[in-house]
């Protein structure tokens, strides 16, 4: 300790400097006398309650407004020490005009008077603070100058005061080289001998940029929670409640870090080279800035434990609003349609892949809007089939009944960012001639809850395509089944429409093969009888043609064979076909008529099942699953019907060949008095059943089974399916 006792006055002393002169010892501490951070003790508070300026408080819209000018100031302290001995070096200010663009780039204005006063007083309470060192409530003099303030208004007009110690410190240190005025402040502040001991002030300031960097972050967090949007906040929420109550201790700990970072600052001035290097003064602000961060830490966790049921309640919110649109639509469908395509923020949300350009929802105004939802699995058979019909809905609906597509892709947005993911994106649409949606990434979480709710889209894996009147209500989860059915002869794809086209059908041979294929539509009017059969047994094949080549030549019949494959036709019913093709055994669809004649067959079941019709019940509906269980596996079997008759049979391929076996030698003879379709039907029916093992495949519509499987055999990816599945033996 150094005690000075003030020298003897001199006849130059006048009376009023006489006055001046304390007659008490005056003690100044040396620095090598100075207690650890930690443990210094403060003088008191040397400012009272500050009044804001103009005698308002100030608007917490400037409040918050303080935090980008915070962090523009802690981002120019990244220059080493290195950098500021040198001047010219780059990223360095050398001018004001470059220190103006730097400042209009974080939109810099001026501060409103009051809170500059504000600021400012702070900053002396501050200075005040680093003249007797920290206390344990080192924060609490600091506090008591602002008790108007919110916590976390509080800690920002703190952090801005220091900001500004901490600013000028760095302002007079980067360009005192290069301002004469620069210049002389670091002279009296003693900067330019420290900054020659660029090796041991290093670690110092480090510690203190370090700290000021949690500092901010910590503060950026406090802001956050405080910020949450009232109307999805609840104080009862026991996280929402722990993260405001962990606010005023956070606040407090980072006032005190802030005070701890200043008085580093402040002291530089009286330290020597032994003190600058001091591992120890670094280490104290490392015990700051790990303990800051902890506390950081867990208010971060509690922020996104927040944000997430925030987000929850928000999604929540705009899932039902959503419902309530599509169920009660709106007399402008516009508006449905920019509650699920973002037109609100996007002013041209859609795509015309016809002609290659953005477009606005303008596009769908009073028309009938089929969502086709899918994700990036889509059979190009399907999609081909469905062009077809939406090119023909052209010129077979008036122009008040026309419908547009809408493609309605869901998928996972890190997948197109992939370029495999995106080259799929881009192959799919090539073949569309309808619209999409622009940026698949930017549909909501609440649409995509939308379109997976069972009371609404219901969609899962499988394409679907949902109907939007022309008020924008949805009229039909999924059309698809009615489109593959009926084609646009369904339009508007109402559930009133389906019942009315199923009342009106019955179950016939031209009704199951439709216009899928002309030829036969053409044997049909003309009244022949026709063999329709399948599987993948190419000797039963063989067999069975020829049997019926025969029978029908001797029974002098006009008989067809055609060759309808199996359901998801794979490699075996290429094989068959060209077999069929190149032996002349009859007549073959090819694998995309194929494709479409069963997945028609199953869209009749989807149909029937969603009007609540069952097997026992609806007979239609149980010749609909019989042949579905026959063409899902790769046995054969046969369906037998003749022209616009309603008589029709169809039975396993065993049973068929053995009915035609027997002809010449059993029922042959009970054609001329039944009738060959009658003798045939009769005979058919009495042969006994063979053990079987029927299976009936409905794709991908069962939740919670895998997405994906590979074949044990060949490791490729497995067609997902629900299997309902009776073995006798």
């Amino acid at each position: 300790m150094v005690t000075i006792r003030p020298a003897l006055s001199t006849e130059r002393d006048t009376p009023t400097s006489q006055k001046l002169i304390k007659s008490e010892p005056t003690t100044f501490m040396t620095p090598m006398e100075k207690p650890s951070l930690h443990s210094r003790v403060s003088a008191s508070g040397l400012l009272p309650s500050i009044v804001p300026a103009a005698g308002r408080e100030a608007r917490d819209s400037d409040i918050k407004a303080l935090l980008p000018i915070i962090e523009d100031i802690f981002s120019h302290d990244s220059q080493t020490i290195v950098a500021i001995v040198t001047p010219a070096a780059k990223g360095i200010p050398t001018s004001t005009k470059q220190l103006e663009d730097r400042s209009l780039q974080v939109g810099y204005v001026t501060l409103p008077q009051n809170l500059a006063y504000l600021i400012d007083q702070i900053g002396c309470e501050i200075a005040c603070k680093c003249s007797g060192g920290i206390t344990a409530d080192a924060s609490a003099p600091i506090l008591d100058k602002l008790p108007e303030y919110s916590w976390e208004n509080k800690l920002l007009i703190v952090l801005a005061a220091y900001a500004m110690i901490y600013g000028q410190f760095w302002l007079v240190a980067q360009s005192y080289t290069s301002n004469q005025v620069a210049k002389s402040v670091a002279i009296l502040k003693r900067l330019p001998y420290m900054f020659m001991q660029t090796n041991v002030l290093k670690n110092r300031l480090d510690a203190v940029k370090n700290l000021n960097s949690v500092i901010l972050d910590i503060t950026k967090c406090i802001v956050d929670i405080t910020l949450l949007p009232s109307q999805y906040t609840d104080q009862d929420d026991p996280t929402i409640a722990r993260a405001m109550s962990h606010i005023p201790t956070a606040v407090k700990q980072t006032i005190k870090s802030i005070v701890a970072c200043a008085y580093k600052i402040s002291e530089l001035i009286g330290l020597s080279t032994e003190q600058l290097g001091s591992s120890v003064e670094a280490w104290e602000l490392s015990s700051w800035t790990h303990d800051l961060k902890n506390m950081h830490s867990y208010l971060a966790e509690l922020l996104k434990a927040c944000l997430m049921r925030i987000d929850d309640r928000r999604i929540k919110e705009e899932f039902e609003y959503l419902k309530h649109l599509l169920k009660t639509g709106q007399a402008d469908n516009v508006i449905v349609l920019s509650a699920l395509f973002g037109g609100k923020d996007e002013l041209q949300p859609l795509y015309d892949l016809t002609r290659a350009k953005r477009v606005n929802l303008d596009v769908l105004r009073g028309k009938y809007v089929l969502l086709l939802v899918t994700d990036l699995d889509i059979p190009q058979e399907e999609l081909a089939i469905l062009e077809q019909m939406y090119n023909d809905s052209r010129s077979q609906l008036t122009k008040d009944h026309l419908y547009e597509i809408v493609w309605f892709p869901v998928v996972d947005p890190n997948i197109l960012q992939t370029p495999a993911g995106r080259r799929q994106f881009e192959n799919l649409q090539m073949n569309m001639k309808w619209f999409r949606v622009y940026d698949p990434s930017l549909i909501s979480q609440a649409v995509i809850m939308c379109m997976k709710d069972p009371e609404l889209f219901n969609f899962w894996k499988q394409p679907i395509l949902g109907v939007l009147d022309r008020q924008g209500k949805l009229s039909s989860r999924n059309a698809l089944p009615m489109m593959w059915i009926w084609g646009s002869l369904a339009f508007p794809f109402t559930a009133e429409r389906e019942k009315e086209l199923w009342v009106a059908e019955s179950w016939r041979i031209d009704f199951i093969v439709d216009n899928i294929d002309q030829q036969i539509v053409d044997w049909i009017s003309e009244g022949r009888y026709i063999f329709l059969y399948g599987g993948e047994d190419i000797d039963w094949i063989r067999k069975f043609t020829a049997a019926a080549r025969s029978v029908a030549k001797d029974a002098d019949i006009s008989l067809q064979t055609v060759y309808i494959g199996k359901k998801n036709p794979k490699e075996r019913v290429r094989k068959a076909i060209s077999t069929i093709e190149a032996e002349n055994l009859g007549y073959t669809l090819n694998v995309n008529t194929i494709w479409y004649f069963w997945v028609r067959l199953e869209s009749m079941f989807f149909s029937k099942q969603e009007l609540d019709s069952t097997i026992d019940t609806d007979p239609m509906m149980a010749e609909v699953a019989a042949i579905l269980y026959m063409g899902g596996s790769g046995n054969g079997f046969a369906i037998f019907g003749r022209g616009l008759a309603a008589e029709m049979v169809r039975a396993n391929g065993g049973s068929f060949l053995t009915c035609l076996s027997d002809y010449f030698n059993i029922w042959k003879v009970q054609v001329p008095e039944k009738g060959f379709m009658g003798a045939l039907i009769d005979h058919l029916r009495g042969i006994p059943v063979p053990p079987h093992c029927c299976k009936f495949e409905v794709r991908g519509t069962s939740r919670g089974m895998p997405d994906k499987l590979k074949c044990a055999e060949c490791n490729r990816p497995m067609e997902r399916m629900s299997v309902y599945q009776c073995c006798d033996d």
